[in-house]
């Protein structure tokens, strides 16, 4: 009877996969518990892990000696350069790419960047914003995308002659709508346009040559 009952106990599905798979295991884990319950034990075989991981960081073909930035400005570039703050040579292990990329994004003037590890090289594809505003401001001139987004400071008006002048308290908030404005008043109104003006952050003032204005 005991032998039948031991029989059928062993058909059980259950004790079969333990019999295969939890037997096998707790033979492994077992001595292996037991071994590393000593305090010496562990540390030892953490610091062979640690010495072998660095071993394999530092390998040359793992190092980053170069920084290539393509697509941006001399100043953008230098923005990269100073927000990246990277010491190179580098370890690639030690490259978050993705924070690398957020940090590069939170720049004014970058609309989207892409970065990689090429053969030694880290490469930063920028995107650049689009100046389309120029801004003046009490405290100086600042350029605009189209987005009303800032992207740097401008030291005089005379070095973007080529873009449109907007002033006034919360003018960068309704940049869109300037632009549009702009747009439709070119043609004749264009050769005496000096810029817009944000009044009351509800309406334009069109500033026009000989001090005249269209409210």
């Amino acid at each position: 009877r005991g032998s039948y009952r031991l029989q059928r106990f062993l058909l059980n599905p259950w004790v079969q996969v333990f019999l295969r798979i939890g037997v096998p295991i707790l033979i492994i884990v077992l001595p292996l518990a037991v071994y590393f319950s000593d305090t010496a034990r562990r540390t030892a075989a953490m610091t062979v892990v640690q010495e072998m991981k660095h071993t394999i960081e530092e390998r040359p073909e793992y190092q980053v000696t170069l920084m290539s930035i393509d697509g941006a400005s001399p100043e953008s570039t230098d923005g990269v350069r100073r927000a990246l703050a990277l010491e190179l040579p580098i370890s690639s292990f030690h490259i978050d790419l993705a924070a690398l990329r957020a940090q590069i994004e939170n720049l004014d003037a970058v609309a989207h960047a892409d970065l990689r590890i090429n053969t030694g090289i880290l490469q930063v594809s920028i995107s650049e914003r689009a100046p389309a505003l120029v801004w003046r401001l009490q405290d100086g001139l600042q350029l605009l995308d189209a987005t009303g987004r800032r992207l740097a400071l401008l030291r005089a008006r005379t070095d973007r002659m080529d873009l449109p002048l907007i002033a006034g308290e919360g003018a960068n908030l309704a940049a869109q709508e300037a632009l549009r404005l702009l747009m439709v008043a070119g043609g004749p109104l264009s050769p005496r346009l000096r810029g817009l003006v944000r009044v009351g952050a509800r309406r334009w003032d069109m500033v026009l040559d000989r001090g005249q204005r269209i409210l």
